[in-house]
C-alpha cells in the first residue's frame, strides 16, 4: 500500500485531517472528515497510523457500491495482538492501532449503515476492518461498530476489548463476509437478520459475561449446500452460558475448534453451542452440525454441554475430544426435544474425565436417557461413561 500522506490520493491518513492518536485528544472531527471524503471516491482505505484514537460521537460511513468504488476500508498500520492492551496497545512505536470512546459515549464509534440507521437493508459495504483494536476503557455494554446489510465485508486482526453486549452488530444481511484473526474478548458480535456464507478463521470468542452468546446469530443461518457456515481453528472460552447460539441453521461446521469452560454460571444448565434447528418442510435439508477435530473441556463446577440442540438435527463429531473436568450434568450432547428424529454419527472421539462423578459424563442428554434413533458410535472411546447420561 502506498504511503498514505496527502489527502486525496490512494489510501488517505487520517493524520493529514487533523488526528493526533495521542489517547488524549477528541479525534472524532478529524476522523470523520478523513471518512467522508474517502466515501466519495478519493481513496477506499481511510489509513491509521499507529496511536490510540478517541472518539466521541458516532462517525457515519456512508453505503458506496459503485463500479469503481466498493466501499470504505478501516486500516491500521500494523498489528501486536496483546489481549489486556498495556504499552504494546498504546505505544504508536510498535505500530499498533487503539481506537476508544471517550467517557459516557456508549457509542456506536462507526455507524456503517450508511447513515441511514438500523433497519436499513441496503448493502454497506464490500470494504471493512483491518489492524484494529477497539477498546472500551470505561467499561459497561456499548457498541463499537454496527453496519446494516453487509456484501463482501473484510475483517482481518481486528480486537473488540470490554464493550460487552452488543459490541459488533449487523443489523441486515450478511453475504459471504470474511472474517480472519478477529478476539471478541469480553465482547459481544451480533448477527440480527440472515447470515449468508460467511467464514471465520483464528477467531476468538472469550471472556463474555453477558447472556445471550458471545457469538449470536438470529436470523437464518445458510451455508453452500454440502458444506455449511465453516469455523476454523476458533477459540470459545470462560464465556456465560452460551459461547455460541445460533437460530435457525442449516449447517454448521467446526475444524480444529477448542471450547474450555463456556458456562461459567455454576447454577445454570448450559452449553457451549446452543442450535435451534431448522424448522422442518417440504423440500427442506435437515439442520446439522459437524465437528472435525475439535476438543471441549471443562472446569470444576461448571455445569454444561458442548452442544444443545433445540430441535431436530444431524450431528456429526469426528476425531473430536471431550476432558470434562467437573462434577455437574457434562454432556457432548444435550437434546432439550424428542430425540427419535436426531440423528447422530461419532466417529473416533474420545472422552476422557477427572470428575469426581464420572457416572453424569455422557455422549447424550435428553428425555428419558434415550439416545437419537441414529446415533452410532464408531471407535470411540467412552473410558466407561454411559453413551446417555
Amino acid at each position: 500500500m502506498a504511503s498514505p500522506t496527502e489527502k486525496g490520493v490512494g489510501p488517505l491518513d487520517v493524520t493529514a485531517y487533523g488526528a493526533v492518536g495521542n489517547g488524549t485528544n477528541d479525534d472524532t472531527t478529524a476522523i470523520r472528515a478523513c471518512v467522508l471524503e474517502a466515501a466519495q471516491g478519493r481513496g477506499d482505505v481511510v489509513y491509521f497510523p499507529g496511536g490510540h484514537y478517541r472518539i466521541s460521537s458516532t462517525i457515519d460511513i456512508p453505503a458506496i457500491n459503485t463500479a469503481y468504488h466498493r466501499g470504505v476500508m478501516l486500516q491500521g498500520e500494523g498489528w501486536i495482538f496483546t489481549e489486556n492492551g498495556g504499552a504494546a496497545a498504546n505505544n504508536p512505536n510498535q505500530g499498533t492501532v487503539q481506537i476508544s470512546p471517550t467517557s459516557g459515549f456508549v457509542g456506536p464509534m462507526f455507524d456503517m449503515t450508511g447513515g441511514l440507521g438500523s433497519g436499513n437493508t441496503q448493502p454497506s459495504m464490500q470494504g471493512g476492518i483491518r489492524d484494529i483494536a477497539f477498546e472500551n476503557l470505561s467499561g459497561g455494554d456499548s457498541t463499537a461498530v454496527r453496519t446494516n446489510a453487509c456484501l463482501s465485508g473484510q475483517f482481518e486482526n481486528v480486537k473488540f476489548q470490554s464493550f460487552g453486549a452488543n459490541a459488533f452488530v449487523f443489523d441486515g444481511e450478511v453475504f459471504y463476509a470474511f472474517f480472519r484473526n478477529v478476539n471478541m474478548i469480553s465482547s459481544q458480535i451480533v448477527f440480527r437478520d440472515r447470515l449468508n456464507h460467511p467464514a471465520f478463521y483464528g477467531c476468538n470468542f472469550t471472556k463474555y459475561s453477558g447472556t445471550g452468546g458471545a457469538f449470536r446469530a438470529e436470523g437464518t443461518v445458510k451455508g453452500w449446500t454440502g458444506t455449511g457456515i465453516p469455523f476454523y481453528s476458533c477459540l470459545f472460552e470462560r464465556n456465560n452460558q452460551n459461547a455460541i447460539y445460533i437460530n435457525n441453521a442449516f449447517t454448521v461446521d467446526f475444524h480444529s475448534c477448542y471450547f474450555e469452560a463456556n458456562n461459567d454460571a455454576p447454577t445454570t444448565d448450559g452449553a457451549a453451542i446452543e442450535f435451534n434447528a431448522l424448522a422442518g418442510g417440504a423440500g427442506t435439508l435437515p439442520s446439522a452440525v459437524n465437528f472435525y477435530s475439535s476438543h471441549w473441556r471443562t472446569e470444576q463446577s461448571t455445569r454444561e454441554a458442548l452442544l444443545k440442540v433445540n430441535g431436530s438435527a444431524r450431528i456429526n463429531m469426528i476425531s473430536t475430544n471431550c476432558a470434562p473436568d467437573a462434577s455437574g450434568i457434562n454432556a457432548f450432547v444435550w437434546l432439550t426435544g424428542s430425540s427419535g428424529s436426531t440423528k447422530a454419527h461419532f466417529l473416533q472421539c474420545d472422552i476422557n474425565s477427572t470428575a469426581g462423578s464420572p457416572s453424569e459424563v455422557a455422549f447424550f442428554k435428553a428425555a428419558g436417557n434415550a439416545p437419537p434413533s441414529g446415533a452410532n458410535l464408531i471407535t470411540t472411546q467412552c473410558a466407561a461413561f454411559p453413551a446417555t447420561g
